[in-house]
């Protein structure tokens, strides 16, 4: 069993008044946040980190059958509907940075990433230099995460990410 144990700050008994925060985050530091440890199966990668770039790492966890799978099923599900996308691991690799970055890049619309108007403030070239937004969409389109020939049992709900799920949780358990 997981040891769930309090952890509170140090200065909880101290007076608010000396910092000049004032009452309103007296409670915040009342508050007690647990500390997971589990020396049984302890988590995080299965792989050494060291100095690896963030990119390495990605690699890691996400290494080229993966995208293999991916761009075979995608391509499966775009033949099926009449469709040749042409799609090769690194336009997938692509997408996906893509579609992370716009996490950090907020926008009021999809269409918005792929703005010409550079004398607005929010103008950002790098979306239509890394792909344009026609393809990306196609992607978006066609993407899927299983096979689309296989039927599913009807009892099973994570069966389109299941092979997916399965790999980063081996990846990341001890």
């Amino acid at each position: 069993e997981p040891d769930v144990s309090e952890v509170t700050s140090e200065s909880e008994g101290s007076s608010d008044s000396d910092s000049g925060e004032g009452e309103w985050c007296s409670s915040v530091r009342s508050v007690a946040c647990p500390r997971y440890r589990d020396d049984k199966h302890p988590c995080g990668p299965r792989f050494f980190v060291g100095d690896k770039t963030p990119s390495g790492i990605f690699s890691e966890l996400w290494p080229r059958h993966i995208f293999k799978r991916l761009v075979g099923y995608t391509e499966a599900n775009a033949a099926s509907r009449g469709v040749a996308l042409g799609l090769d691991e690194a336009e997938l690799r692509r997408f996906l940075g893509v579609w992370f970055k716009m996490d950090f890049v907020l926008k009021p619309s999809l269409a918005a990433y792929w703005s010409t108007d550079d004398s607005r403030l929010s103008y950002t070239p790098r979306f239509g230099a890394m792909m344009g937004r026609d393809r990306f969409l196609s992607f978006m389109k066609y993407l899927v995460f299983h096979n689309p020939a296989k039927r599913a049992k009807p009892d099973d709900k994570l069966h389109r990410i299941k092979w997916l799920l399965s790999h980063v949780t081996d990846s990341w358990s001890a």
